[in-house]
């Protein structure tokens, strides 16, 4: 019995308790902006109503969030132990997180579409616009990634994060003027958003 005891202990000790909380409060902010997302998109129909009339523009552009969320807490998870400390540092680290997606999710609307709104436009299903916001979506998961992954503090991680994000929107308008510029990835051009 002293075995069993031993590993029960071992289970519920500090170091475990703080990954498993760490892991549902990503789950549980990864649930808040989900419902932020189909409010965003669209306030009076549920993401099984999207999905279930085929509006695969509304599963490109939640497919782009998850992954892009994924790798933001991948990069957050990378903490070498979970003593108290470094926890209420993963716990900062997670709220920073959504913040910043939620801030991708702003920006691609605002600077990459500027002439669109960007929740009409999946509504309909415009393939183009989800992509679009896929990709920044992933993009600011992989720079939330970089920025998290080196050894600064929280504070150079949120100073590379938005360098990251005026790098992105400010390179916008050199390939997309070279194609049929920023209206054409909403005319149905689906190359244009896929550059």
């Amino acid at each position: 019995m002293d075995k069993m005891e031993e590993y029960i202990r071992s289970l519920i000790s500090m170091e475990n308790s703080g990954l498993i909380a760490f892991f549902l409060l990503g789950v549980l902010a990864l649930a808040g902006i989900n419902r932020y997302a189909n409010y965003r998109v669209i306030a009076y129909f549920t993401s099984y109503e999207m999905l279930n009339n085929n509006n695969y523009a509304f599963a490109v552009r939640r497919l782009g969030l998850m992954i892009g969320f994924g790798l933001s807490i991948g990069s957050a998870l990378s903490y070498p132990t979970f003593t108290l400390e470094t926890l209420m540092a993963g716990l900062g680290s997670l709220f920073l997180i959504g913040g910043m997606m939620l801030a991708s999710f702003e920006l691609s609307e605002y600077f990459l579409t500027p002439d669109k709104n960007n929740n009409i436009e999946i509504e309909e299903g415009s393939l183009n616009v989800a992509l679009l916001e896929a990709s920044m979506f992933i993009s600011t998961g992989l720079i939330i990634a970089g920025s998290f992954s080196g050894e600064g503090s929280w504070e150079s991680s949120i100073v590379f994060f938005i360098l990251g994000n005026v790098v992105i929107v400010g390179l916008t308008p050199f390939y997309t003027k070279s194609i049929t510029g920023r209206s054409g990835a909403v005319a149905d051009n689906l190359g244009s958003s896929i550059m």
